[in-house]
């Protein structure tokens, strides 16, 4: 059966579990070689596998709703779980509750795999269903950003909205964070918001060891979900091996544009982030 560009496949043992399983036709040119995917969705979860032409498995996307301890808000709560693994490389998402989300980009190392599959047309639209977009024109609404170059980089071993105890261990992290104009849910105003790359302690040091990718002080506008007791969504996260370290590098000036016409527009630090 064809369905909305989608060849549908019902498999037995998955319709007995209320699952069904779809296979995409091969008629978009992934850029990380990603030609057939298979879908399996029930009431509380996604699946996408994305194969490449001889077969081999290139990309996985699993998103769960349910209750999870969930370390930004440091108590368990009922909301959704999103991991995206393409060739091994791995971000997640989570958040508490199940508001409409509107995620960037994913910054951190091997980000363009990630995001290329994110950005998939025959992805995004089985996210959307689960009302979760991604923002593939973030920064957004910064408008051509303007590059004002600096000789150093700065690195961070603090920020204005500070990490949960799991990130930070006994003080050995680095969090580097940027002002940024942004739109309100419904666009009619321009919020300044946190931007915060944040490299967590080790686990020899107390922490998770893990990458958080954040956005603090939007309140309900905040696009990457509720916000915890920090003041700070996690947009993305992931994991790193032997180092990591949250940088600024020079200053962007970026603009947002109100429903009014009115421009918001100042001098913010550049954010840089790198782990293995």
């Amino acid at each position: 059966m064809k369905l909305d560009g989608l060849v549908v496949v019902v498999v037995a043992a998955a319709a007995a579990a209320g699952c069904t399983t779809h296979a995409s036709e091969p008629d978009f040119d992934s850029p990380i070689g990603v030609e057939r995917l298979t879908v399996e969705d029930s009431a509380s979860t996604l699946a996408i596998t994305g194969y490449a032409a001889n077969g081999d498995l290139i990309a996985r996307i699993d998103l769960r709703t349910g209750n999870f301890y969930f370390a930004e808000f440091e108590r368990e709560v009922e909301g959704r779980q999103l991991r995206v693994d393409v060739r091994g490389h791995v971000a997640t998402h989570e958040s508490a509750g199940h508001r409409a989300l509107k995620l960037p980009l994913f910054t951190g190392a091997d980000g363009n795999q990630i995001n290329e599959l994110l950005l998939d047309p025959r992805v995004r639209p089985l996210l959307s269903s689960w009302q979760i977009e991604i923002n593939d024109t973030r920064p957004n609404p910064l408008l051509v950003p303007v590059e004002r170059p600096s000789d150093s980089s700065t690195p961070y071993s603090s920020c204005s909205y500070v990490p949960t105890d799991a990130c930070r261990g006994n003080g050995t992290y680095s969090c580097a964070e940027s002002s940024r104009p942004e739109h309100s849910s419904n666009g009619d105003e321009c919020i300044v918001a946190a931007e915060q790359d944040v490299c967590c302690a080790s686990t020899t040091n107390g922490g998770n060891q893990q990458v958080a990718i954040r956005i603090c002080g939007m309140g309900p506008n905040n696009g990457c979900g509720a916000e915890g007791p920090m003041g700070c969504a996690v947009c993305w996260s992931t994991g790193w091996t032997s180092f990591c370290t949250a940088t600024t590098i020079g200053q962007i000036r970026p603009m947002c544009i109100d429903s009014a016409g009115n421009k918001s527009s100042f001098w913010t630090d550049q954010l840089s982030l790198s782990h293995d």
